[in-house]
């Protein structure tokens, strides 16, 4: 009997294993169908997840948030799908009326991803993401505390991808530049105690610890 069920147990685990990686890969999949209709932000979403993910990691966070986390990276800007390419692909400034349709991108990422009962608390830092600490960003002028960590996590994140990619109206900054501007807005925009974290990481750092936790085989997203 004992042997049966180390051999069921086995089978059963290898099973679970390879579900996560399938999960996984399709969550990848989502974010590549964003990206491929815009050049400028391929990689972005995977970018962001791993720097995420390094900061909730060095935060000490547990692997299910790690996961969670990193999920919500992957899938942080998903609601774009439904922004028009003529606002999502402006090479100029926004008008009020276009910054508005931008600005539903992650009520709408949120509704889709709050659909799948497994992207619940995905969903939940998908819809915070551009929440800001002083309670200036959208969609509901959460301020502080009463944005979920991880949403204060991705927010970091996302900008400090965008701070270091080429973008059409300026080119990468440094790693070390990109910190200095992130802290300009510290207590106003970003949340300090995850600033701190992340200026304890430097890019090597972040790197293999975002690295080692999104690969499949240990679990993460």
């Amino acid at each position: 009997c004992g042997f049966l069920a180390g051999i069921l147990g086995g089978r059963q685990k290898r099973a679970q294993e390879a579900l996560k990686l399938s999960f996984t890969r399709t969550l990848q999949a989502l974010a590549q169908t964003l990206e491929a209709r815009d050049p400028y932000t391929e990689g972005h979403s995977r970018r962001t997840a791993r720097y995420a993910v390094a900061i909730a990691g060095a935060l000490g966070l547990d692997r299910k948030s790690m996961e969670t986390i990193g999920q919500a990276g992957l899938l942080h800007d998903f609601g774009k799908i439904g922004t028009p390419d003529a606002v999502l692909l402006k090479n100029g400034a926004l008008t009020p009326e276009e910054e508005r349709r931008i600005q539903e991108h992650p009520v709408v990422g949120g509704r889709i991803l709050e659909g799948i009962p497994s992207l619940e608390p995905t969903s939940a830092l998908v819809h915070c993401h551009h929440e800001r600490y002083d309670g200036s960003g959208y969609p509901a002028g959460l301020a502080g505390t009463s944005i979920p960590l991880g949403a204060r996590i991705l927010a970091v994140a996302d900008t400090l991808d965008a701070l270091t990619t080429d973008r059409p109206y300026r080119k990468a900054l440094s790693w070390d530049d990109a910190i200095l501007e992130l802290e300009r807005g510290s207590g106003r925009l970003f949340d300090p105690a995850v600033l701190g974290t992340l200026r304890r990481l430097n890019l090597k750092d972040a790197e293999a610890i975002a690295i080692n936790s999104l690969d499949p085989k240990v679990g993460a997203v």
